[in-house]
């Protein structure tokens, strides 16, 4: 930020003309501790917590996910990365002999017309245009690391969504999910579903 502008208070400004112009109907997500504590001083914004997920992990990453949570044991992490090489050696030659299912997919980089008919069977708070604008304008910019000129951006060196649908053996799409990617990490944010579980 230009000296010339610091301390003018111009982000409380213009959240809230956005609060005026939108009468209040406003989301805030994946923030920094920065904006969060201007969202805070605002008194505006309502906490609203995740559900609750579940994690899986397809390999073994103890090198990486160890040292992140205990940072004290970062001398181990060759040992870490010994162990995950023996741990996912044997996850491939158990996954060598799974039978792979056989199902057609597609991925694409929006919603198209024939998920948007098959998601408004469903009772959703978001619809496929409000979802395409978000996959269109990410929140969370790609970048090796932070550029301190942009208090309130998030970043991630990997970060995209990809779209996904899933048709039965008719050919009928039964299946279509936003798949979110960042930094090694896969979220479903959204899933509609007519098959059976």
């Amino acid at each position: 930020m230009s000296e010339e502008f610091r301390g003018k208070r111009i982000a409380k400004a213009l959240l809230n003309k956005m609060f005026e112009e939108y009468d209040g109907n406003i989301i805030a997500t994946e923030f920094t501790r920065e904006a969060e504590a201007l969202y805070n001083m605002l008194g505006v914004f309502e906490y609203v917590y995740p559900k609750a997920g579940k994690r899986y992990y397809f390999c073994s990453d103890a090198a990486g996910v160890i040292p992140e949570k205990k940072p004290g044991t970062k001398a181990l992490a060759p040992l870490f990365q010994v162990a995950d090489a023996v741990a996912n050696s044997l996850i491939s030659l158990k996954n060598s002999t799974v039978k792979k299912p056989k199902f057609k997919f597609d991925t694409l980089d929006h919603i198209d017309a024939e998920s948007s008919e098959l998601m408004s069977k469903f009772q959703s708070k978001r619809n496929a245009d409000e979802i395409n604008v978000f996959i269109k304008n990410p929140w969370v910019l790609e970048s090796r690391k932070k550029d301190d000129r942009y208090l309130f951006s998030s970043y991630a060196e990997v970060f995209k969504y990809v779209w996904v649908k899933i048709y039965d053996d008719k050919n009928t799409l039964i299946t279509c999910s936003l798949l979110q990617l960042r930094d090694g990490s896969l979220k479903i944010p959204y899933l509609f579903s007519e098959a059976s579980v």
